[in-house]
Parts: C-alpha cells; structure tokens; sequence
C-alpha cells in the first residue's frame, strides 16, 4: 500500500504490491485464507479466488497432495483491471471448470439481486472494529449496484446462517475444516527450518517473537502463526468434528439463500491495511475471508476508486474494497459485476501514490 509502515497483506503480498506499484500488470496469487482477496484489499486491486477445485495446484510448494485441501486453496489473478481477470482465471483453470462456467459479458446485471452484509460475520468484541471508511465504501459499491439495474436485499444477521454469525464461527470453522482436510500438519510442510531441533530452526514461539522484533528467523509471521495454531486445533478433536458438520450446513445455506443468479456483497475485512505484525493480534478478522474458501464459493475482491481521507487519521490515504460472492460454479458471475462496477467508475484501482 501507498504507506511502508502498513503491510501489503499475505500471503502473496508481494504480488499484490508489485501489480499495485506497476512492476506487473497482473499476477497469479495463491488463496487459502484470504491470500489473494487481503493483498487486493490492502492495495487496491482486483483479485478473484475461484471455486474449489477450479484450478490445478499441481507444481505448488508446499504441494496438496490429492487431499481435499486443494479444494480450499485456489490460485488466481489479481490485476489493476476486472476486465484482467477472466483470461487470466480461464487460462489457470482446468478445462472442465472453464466448460462449466458462463461468459462474464452474458451476465445482465439490470434484475440481479445482491444480497447484502453491512457487518462483518464475527461477533464484535471478538474482531476489530469496522472501519467507517469500510463501510462507507461498500455504500458507495451498492448504491452503485442499485443504479445499474439490481435489485438489492440488506441481510440481517438472522437472515445469515446461524452458526456463521455465533461467536467467531466463520474463523473457526474454516480453521477446523483446514485440519480436516490437510494429510499432514503444516507445522510438518514446512519442517526443517521451523523445527527447533532441525537444521538450526526456532520453535514457534521464538518464530512469532523474532516476527515482531525484526530478528532473522526462519519463516513469515503468518506461516508460524498458523503452524501453532493449527497445534491448539489439534487438541479438541470431537469439537472439531462438530465444526466441520456446522460447516457443511453453512455451505449449503449460502447456497439457498444466494441460488444460481444473485451475488452477495459482505466486507473483505473490518480494516485496512494495519501496520506489519498487527495482523496477528487480529487473527479473527481473517474469517471473513477465509470462511469462502471452506465453502468454497467464488468470490471477488472490488477496489473502490477512492482512499481513505484525512479525517481518518488512523488509516489515511489507504485503499478501501469489499468482496462479491456468488454460489460455486459462478465465477463469471462475480467477474461480471466487477467488471460493471469499473465499467460505471464505482470501482477501481487507485493510482500507485507513495505517502510514507
């Protein structure tokens, strides 16, 4: 973002910071939790995680294996353009999905309804706060939705799946649904360095201190972060249990509400870009993100044209987006109202403009 104090997001912040700075017009960005829907968030772009399963993540590292896991971690574009997206999705995806899905340009948006959550899923008073500049830009993208045609629908939380909106349900069932799926523990993947007793690694919570204080260590904060929590999931397998079968009730939920031909419009996150570190004292707020990819519903992020203003003095001149969600084979559905939005001026990415 346009301030080296914030963070770019993660993972693939490098990508979203190199398209968003004009080294590249566009990049490939990998997305288990919100990796490429953060980073476009933070930068002000546009990005797409596709349905589970759309694109092959043969050739990755560290590889998924034929667990299920490949299903809830996507590669897909980020670009300064919508209209960027859906060459780049067709040419990573497989086949079969392209031959699945319809044509972004055949989408009529003049009927469409769009479903829409003001608030983030997590209770608050367990997540940050929601930004007013947040909230003011997913406005500014509804608003702009009714002016092109669509027929929109403000959810209530008790129109959202009851066990999406309890608590910190959306984080914690993507966290257990993750260990479910994955054939191996990642504090495992990504052994030695992390290992404290292999190849001169720290253990995890030397990883996560060092993250914070700048010392050299062996991994990124959130690849530490993750492999320890993933060690406190481990430790209430029965609870676990019961959280996957709320999840595959959540799915089938989002399901019937959105159906075939309607999007759903939700914040991507209740912030924007924090200062480095700072995300790990909000781990929580990823289950915005991160609960789509165990539904495995597409989703794409929408940069609105604008900044924050100076009137937010703790989050000035950053970029500000919200996420649009489709059921699963719907992809060009997503890309389409995306594409609309820039088409209209009601979104875009901002110009790159380096405040310090």
């Amino acid at each position: 973002p346009p301030r080296k104090r914030r963070t770019p997001g993660g993972s693939s912040g490098g990508a979203g910071a190199a398209v968003a700075s004009r080294m590249v017009p566009l990049a490939v960005t990998s997305d288990v939790g919100g990796s490429t829907r953060i980073p476009s968030l933070y930068n002000g772009l546009f990005g797409h995680k596709p349905t589970g399963g759309s694109v092959s993540n043969e050739g990755c590292i560290p590889a998924c294996g034929d667990s299920h896991i490949q299903r809830y971690c996507q590669l897909g574009p980020t670009a300064r353009h919508a209209e960027d997206l859906w060459p780049l999705l067709c040419t990573l995806a497989k086949p079969a999905s392209v031959e699945g899905w319809g044509n972004p340009g055949s989408v009529k948006l003049k009927g469409m309804r769009v479903y829409v959550c003001e608030q983030p899923f997590t209770m608050l008073g367990l997540r940050s706060a929601h930004t007013p500049a947040l909230v003011n830009a997913q406005k500014h993208i509804v608003n702009a939705l009714g002016e092109l045609g669509c027929e929109v629908v403000v959810l209530s939380r008790q129109d959202l799946p009851k066990h999406l909106v309890t608590g910190a349900g959306a984080f914690e069932i993507w966290s257990a649904m993750m260990d479910g799926a994955t054939p191996e523990a990642f504090h495992d993947t990504i052994n030695p360095a992390i290992d404290g007793h292999k190849a001169g690694g720290h253990g995890l919570v030397s990883e996560l201190i060092r993250s914070f204080v700048g010392a050299p260590r062996s991994h990124s904060m959130p690849a530490a972060a993750l492999a320890l929590l993933e060690k406190g999931v481990a430790l209430a397998p029965k609870h676990n249990a019961a959280l996957i079968a709320k999840g595959a009730l959540v799915q089938r939920q989002l399901e019937e509400l959105i159906g075939p031909r309607a999007v759903m419009i939700c914040p991507s996150l209740p912030n924007p870009a924090p200062r480095h570190a700072e995300p790990l004292l909000r781990v929580l707020d990823s289950g915005q993100t991160s609960i789509f990819n165990a539904m495995e519903l597409p989703v794409t992020a929408v940069p609105v044209p604008f900044l924050t203003t100076s009137g937010d003095s703790s989050c000035a001149g950053l970029p500000l987006g919200v996420q649009v969600v489709a059921s699963r084979g719907q992809d060009h559905r997503t890309v389409a109202v995306a594409m609309a939005l820039e088409a209209a001026g009601a979104a875009a990415s901002p110009s790159p403009l380096y405040l310090g």
